[in-house]
This record gives structure tokens, sequence and C-alpha cells, in this order.
């Protein structure tokens, strides 16, 4: 008994000498996460969570280096276990929640989430953009919109915001509010690439043609390594029939992105039009081996062979096209 009773005073001892050195861990977790050593910090955070399993700082914390932390597979674990770390209901836990359901895919249980935080502080447009992520990923597309209005009433400059609603008014048709929402993005950050080609599709969308090649050459001028800008502008070329320019702009494509079917399929529409039959058979069969389970390539290569005359090829073609579209 005098051997027990030794044995768990030690192990009192001990934990008692542990927490006081929480505040000294929890600096050590601080500054590991200021200098980018997520895990590190999170080596911290489990030690002090180990003491003290409701140390809200040390939860917070971990859960944010979980956040960051990408596996090498790119899965989203991390953000399942970030989830259990939060057992307090501030708006900052709340808000943080509902990111990490979105992170998995569960818009529904994110938008809870956000409509917690909203009912502790209805004045932070962070939430109202989070909550309207929630609501158009539900297909509530007014209420994303609402949402969106709100995150703008309290930050006029919420690009993130200004983004979604542009993003959401092209998408129902409302062209006009989107390249308006599109170009205050510009107006506050003229780098902002993903702006100009978002307004370059809707430029494109009501015929303003010129005016999107305008902001494509823009955004490749920032940075040339977006293959779905050189894509979009080769479409606006062929508009135009400026399809040897179309091409090298789907050459551009299929460099930084090796296998692209949609690029490919137009590379051989664009072929076509300069009587390049042979090279668009080449791309239309590249992009039946790179995706064969999709009708366009069978199609387009279909009736490209109908036109050459070579009937009996282009039937099979046909067949499968129509198979694919079933």
């Amino acid at each position: 008994m005098k051997t027990i009773m030794i044995t768990i005073a030690m192990v009192f001892a001990g934990h008692s000498c542990f927490s006081q050195n929480i505040p000294s861990l929890l600096n050590k977790a601080i500054n590991s996460h200021l200098e980018g050593k997520y895990k590190k910090s999170n080596r911290f955070c489990n030690k002090i969570i180990g003491v003290d399993p409701e140390n809200e700082t040390a939860l917070k914390l971990r859960a944010q280096n979980s956040n960051i932390i990408k596996n090498p597979n790119g899965k989203i674990e991390d953000y399942s276990i970030s989830i259990n770390f939060y057992k307090t209901k501030t708006k900052e836990a709340l808000v943080m929640l509902g990111v990490s359901k979105l992170k998995l895919d569960n818009p529904k249980e994110a938008l809870e989430h956000f409509n917690a935080a909203i009912k502790i502080d209805n004045k932070n447009p962070e939430t109202y953009y989070y909550r309207a992520i929630s609501k158009n990923l539900m297909n509530d597309k007014n209420g994303a919109i609402k949402d969106c209005n709100k995150a703008l009433l309290f930050k006029s400059e919420h690009i993130s915001a200004l983004n979604l609603r542009g993003e959401i008014f092209f998408a129902t048709g409302k062209i006009n509010e989107a390249i308006q929402d599109f170009t205050k993005i510009i107006s506050i950050d003229k780098t902002n690439i993903l702006a100009l080609n978002n307004r370059g599709k809707a430029f494109f969308s009501c015929g303003k043609v010129k005016e999107a090649i305008m902001d494509y050459n823009n955004a490749i001028l920032i940075n040339n390594k977006f293959p779905e800008i050189y894509y979009n502008r080769s479409i606006a070329k062929c508009e135009l029939h400026e399809y040897e320019d179309a091409i090298i702009d789907l050459n551009r494509v299929a460099f930084l992105e090796p296998g692209n079917s949609d690029a490919l399929n137009a590379r051989g529409l664009a072929k076509m039009m300069i009587k390049d039959y042979y090279g668009a058979i080449d791309d239309f069969s590249c992009a039946i081996d790179r995706m064969p389970y999709e009708q366009d390539g069978y199609l387009n290569r279909g009736n490209l062979l109908m036109n050459l005359g070579k009937k009996n090829l282009a039937e099979i073609d046909l067949i499968n096209a129509s198979i694919k579209c079933e």
C-alpha cells in the first residue's frame, strides 16, 4: 500500500510540474506556428492537451495547424481531425468548424455552424462570405447573393465576396451584373488573374470578344502558367477566325496540361478550319485515347472522316459517339 501511495504521489507531482510548463510550451507552439513550422507547433500542442485536454488556445492552434498541413496524398484527414479539437462554442471556433466542414464537402453542416456564429456576431463579413459559399453549394443562389451583399455591406472591398457574387451572377445569366463585380475587383487589384479571366468569360458570353481577349492577354502577362486562360483565349480567337493563333494557344495548353481532352478537341476543330485534316484527326484520336468515355472525340473524328469520304470508319466513330451520349 505504501508503495502504491508513493507512486501516486510521484505521478501527481509530475503532473503538477508539467502543468507549470504549459505557458512555456504554449509560447513555443505559437512561435513555431508563426514561423510556419506547423508540425513542430502541433507537437507542443499535443503535450499541452495531454495534460490539459480543455486548453482552448492549444486546441484552436492545433486545429489551425491541421487545416494548413496537407498530407502527401492530398487527403482531408487533417480537416476531420481538426473538427474534433473544437470543444468550445466561440464565434472563431464555430467559423473554423464551418470551414472544416466545407473542406469535407459538407455544406449543410457548415451552414449550421456559420448560422450559429452569426447569432454571436452578425457584423463579421468573413462569416457571411463563408455562409454564402455553403448556400451556393446547396444551390441556394439567391441566399448566397444576399450573404455576399451582407459581407460587402461590412467590407465594401471584400474581393472574395465580389468574385463569388460575380460568378453566381454569371451562372444565372446576369452578365452585366457579373461584369460589374469583376470590374470592381480589377479596380481594387489590377493583378487579380481570377477576376480578369472571369470578366473575359463574361465579355465573351455577351459577344464582346475583343474585350474578352484583352482581359485574357492581361491575365497571361501577369502569369503565363494557367492553361484555362490560354484555352479561353483560343476559343475567343476562333470566334474571330484567327485559327492559327488559336492553335498556338492550344499548343500552350497541351504543354502546361498534357492530355487535356477539351484542348485536344478544340485544336482539332481549329486545324479543320485551316484544312489540316490529318492533324485534326490526330488530335481527335489523342482526345479519345485520353478520355475514351467522352463523346466529343468520337463525334468530331466521325464527322471529319465522313467529310473525307471514309464512311465505314466514320460510322464506327459515330456509333461510339451515340453510345457515349446515352
